[in-house]
């Protein structure tokens, strides 16, 4: 059977960072930068998979209470109860619930920021998805929701992006105040086997 499995790899609130010269990862092309030069991830979405150690953005973002909850939602349905159907199109959408860390500034969506005298925080949470088969390999392919839901291109400032080898979606961080992203997901090829989705996701506090 071609089944489904969720692995919520983390579930963090707050954005309490390691060290200090750790920085967050507010917009999803930092998830390619280089680690050293650019203050990057190197490649790693950080969901939790095998194939990166089971590394979380608990290696950075640390002492959350762990308050929030993740859903992945599946069109068609029967995703997950039924398993996929190779090659076949499924729109993914993401909903982080019970936000906490920077409710207060959820209202401001984009109008936030600002010069040191009048900054306002920003509700900047995030998330990272990968599809692995029983080997630990990403499966199948991810891309941004379109204008034409998941039959087109991306759309301009599309809230998630995809990581430039293929291997996982993270948020684009084009937009704040989000609780939920859309992404499209295209099924491996029969023969795949079972396969498990990596979860993870950010309750952030606009930066401490």
């Amino acid at each position: 059977m071609n089944r489904v499995v969720v692995a919520v790899a983390t579930l963090l609130g707050g954005l309490t960072l390691a060290a200090p010269r750790a920085h967050a990862f507010p917009t999803g092309d930092q998830f390619d930068m280089d680690p050293l030069e650019e203050d990057g991830a190197g490649g790693v979405a950080f969901t939790g998979a095998p194939r990166w150690a089971g590394h979380t953005c608990a290696v950075c973002h640390t002492g959350a209470p762990g308050r929030i909850g993740l859903i992945l939602q599946a069109d068609p349905v029967d995703l997950f109860d039924g398993g996929y159907a190779p090659g076949s199109v499924y729109r993914l959408r993401v909903v982080l619930t019970n936000q906490w860390a920077a409710r207060s500034a959820a209202a401001l969506g984009d109008d936030c920021g600002g010069d040191p005298g009048s900054y306002q925080r920003c509700d900047s949470n995030g998330y990272a998805i990968e599809i692995d088969d029983r080997s630990g390999r990403p499966v199948g392919q991810l891309a941004p929701m379109g204008n034409g839901g998941c039959n087109g291109g991306a759309a301009p400032g599309a809230d998630t992006r995809v990581l430039a080898d293929g291997s996982a979606a993270t948020h684009s961080g084009i937009h704040h105040g989000q609780t939920a992203w859309d992404l499209c997901w295209t099924a491996p090829a029969a023969g795949t086997g079972p396969v498990t989705a990596f979860l993870a996701a950010v309750d952030g506090n606009g930066g401490d």
